[in-house]
């Protein structure tokens, strides 16, 4: 029955696949930027795009970003404002370990899941502050990489199996974004297009 393929579609991707089901989120200007100059505002989206989301997030297992969204924005990719069917973990790709102890994700890493992903050879050389992030909370995940960046595809396979996501939300930017969908990892697609023109870079 299609109506229940569609109710079930993550559950029955992850069996099929071995894979969560992935969400892929952002929001963009008329003419495609998805950040904005210095002086033009934090965001891009409105506030009921913004509740979307939240709405969004309690329904998912995971919420993946990047390392470099993590360094800019200092996210704290939690669900408030509505009410959540699950707490998500939040999982951040960061090849070189560079998430701040300090990061609002860290910080509240005892309130609600935080995995790390590092390279494994990273990990081994810096395993005190490894070891910093797992006394805060965290779960800290080695991995081998392949020209300084982490496998998505094993990532999102190790989700499903020792962690049991079936939907995965990716918050990142346009680099994080692009790897996805150059692997072929994107499910599905929430874009909010802003009536605002950004203008050069």
């Amino acid at each position: 029955v299609p109506e229940v393929r569609a109710l079930n579609r993550a559950f029955i991707h992850r069996l099929r696949s071995g894979r969560p089901w992935v969400v892929a989120k952002w929001a963009q200007t008329l003419d495609g930027k998805i950040t904005v100059g210095a002086g033009d505002g934090r965001w891009i989206s409105s506030l009921p795009s913004r509740r979307l989301v939240h709405r969004e997030r309690g329904c998912c297992d995971a919420i993946l970003t990047g390392i470099g969204t993590v360094l800019a924005d200092d996210p704290l990719l939690n669900v408030r404002g509505v009410k959540a069917r699950r707490r998500p973990m939040r999982v951040v790709v960061d090849p070189r370990l560079q998430i701040p102890l300090e990061s609002q994700l860290v910080r509240t890493a005892r309130e609600q899941p935080l995995l790390v992903a590092c390279d494994a050879e990273v990990l081994e050389r810096d395993e005190d502050l490894a070891e910093q992030l797992r006394v805060a909370g965290a779960t800290v995940l080695g991995l081998a990489s392949t020209g300084g960046e982490l496998p998505l595809r094993e990532r999102l396979e190790r989700l499903a199996g020792e962690f049991g996501a079936a939907r995965v939300l990716g918050e990142a930017g346009a680099r994080m974004l692009g790897r996805l969908f150059r692997h072929g990892l994107v499910n599905e697609a929430w874009v909010f297009v802003a009536p605002r023109v950004a203008g050069r870079g």
